[in-house]
């Protein structure tokens, strides 16, 4: 989603030329200063992280205060980052490998050291990181992994069927017992063993950035057809899924539920807005570059 050149070094890393998520067809606005990505919002809502990058401004990993103006640079590269429920300290996919950033000292700890790791996500309770690995194992991409949080314990959930290729971005249930992630068939729940695994029809034939909501009410996931890509909630039994916003992606939720934070195009950049859950737009929360 909105990552071509992401996508591009996946591809080059893993080689294998069918992966879905490299032939994502959402484009950046025409000639932007800058496209955000990435967004994500901290457990107190005071908060969001994102990458940014440009024609003439190299990745970085920003944090800025919502309804501030000035964007503080944490990392100089591309990041992809969720917050521990405790709110001071990130996991992050920065390069092929995951690592814990402490937002008060800068540091970072390598949590995996080998193969390709992305898109990691802390469960509910602080106590264990999902994420997208290929284990060191070049001839297959991402699957979903489980670790604790400090690196002990890594576990392949062993899904049915074969590896979800275009793995990425999956997402935990606020009870912490389940997780939603995406799959050529649709979105798939699962649970923290991969014995029970429902899928759920969705909107498009490509979908991705699937993101739990913290009622649990909703499923929030972006789509990519023939045009930039839409938002869309559909409820965790499969009902009442419907298009939220158009011309939109990487949602990421507020802590009350009852927004969202999502990358949008404009006529000079790829800026962070809010969203209610009528899809109404509320705030523009990052601005395009000077």
């Amino acid at each position: 989603m909105f990552k071509a050149s992401r996508s591009a070094q996946i591809c080059t890393v893993l080689a294998l030329a069918a992966i879905v998520s490299c032939e994502s067809r959402h484009e950046p606005p025409a000639e932007p200063s800058s496209i955000d990505l990435y967004p994500a919002i901290s457990p107190d809502g005071e908060w969001v992280v994102y990458t940014r990058y440009g024609p003439a401004l190299p990745p970085g990993f920003y944090r800025m205060r919502i309804g501030g103006t000035a964007a503080e640079l944490l990392i100089a590269d591309w990041v992809e980052a969720d917050w521990n429920p405790d709110g001071r300290t990130l996991v992050l996919a920065l390069g092929q490998q995951i690592y814990r950033y402490d937002l008060a000292t800068a540091e970072l700890t390598p949590l995996t050291t080998v193969g390709l790791n992305l898109a990691p996500a802390w469960s509910p309770d602080g106590r264990t990181i999902a994420f997208a690995s290929n284990a060191g194992d070049g001839t297959h991409p991402p699957d979903l992994w489980l670790m604790q949080d400090d690196a002990s314990a890594p576990r392949r959930v062993p899904l049915p069927g074969p590896p979800r290729d275009e793995l990425s971005y999956v997402d935990w249930a606020p009870s912490g017992d389940r997780l939603v992630g995406p799959s050529a068939r649709g979105l798939f729940i699962t649970d923290t063993l991969g014995r029970d695994t429902v899928y759920l029809r969705t909107a498009s034939t490509f979908q991705a950035d699937p993101a739990w909501s913290p009622t649990g009410e909703w499923i929030a996931y972006s789509t990519a057809d023939d045009t930039y890509g839409d938002i869309w909630l559909v409820r965790p039994d499969g009902t009442q899924n419907h298009r939220l916003t158009p011309r939109a992606g990487h949602p990421a939720w507020f802590p009350d539920g009852q927004r969202l934070a999502v990358v949008r195009p404009g006529p000079e950049a790829q800026t962070i807005w809010a969203v209610d859950l009528d899809g109404h737009l509320l705030q523009e929360l990052t601005s395009p570059a000077e």
